[in-house]
């Protein structure tokens, strides 16, 4: 297989005309690529007041250790999603058919760069604990 990415620009993204262009004609929205701009920096900044907000009211509960092995995190979302669906099912949220049950086979997906090539198992700790993985392994 022949590469091409010497022949792929040298930074990826739409353009804002395009972007513009995209928003009014095909999403139809009133918004202007400013405002949409300003209405996702509001979003964010939102985020991480809740997000301060919670590390506040939770500073003296000690942060949970993340899960260093497969049989840990196996153990630990089995027990979590058993309790989703007791809870979905005693208050009467959603139907939950009965043949809806914890999956033993699924294990946190992560991407292959993320993985440390000389673990080549089928659960390592990723290299990086970004902030999703963070809440994946502690939570």
């Amino acid at each position: 297989m022949e590469s091409i990415e010497a022949q792929l620009p040298a930074h990826g993204g739409v353009g804002r005309e395009n972007y513009a262009w995209y928003l009014k004609n095909v999403l139809l929205l009133p918004y202007s690529v400013n405002e949409i701009e300003t209405l996702g920096e509001r979003e964010y900044q939102r985020q991480i007041a809740f997000l301060k907000i919670e590390e506040h009211r939770n500073r003296d509960i000690p942060m949970p250790a993340p899960i260093r092995t497969r049989s840990e995190f196996d153990a630990k979302r089995k027990a979590e999603d058993e309790d989703l669906l007791r809870f979905l099912r005693e208050g009467d949220w959603v139907t939950i058919p009965d043949y809806l049950i914890h999956d033993p086979q699924e294990g946190p997906y992560q991407f292959p760069f993320e993985k440390d090539p000389s673990k080549p198992g089928l659960f390592e700790p990723p290299l990086d604990l970004h902030f999703f993985f963070q809440a994946e392994f502690r939570d």
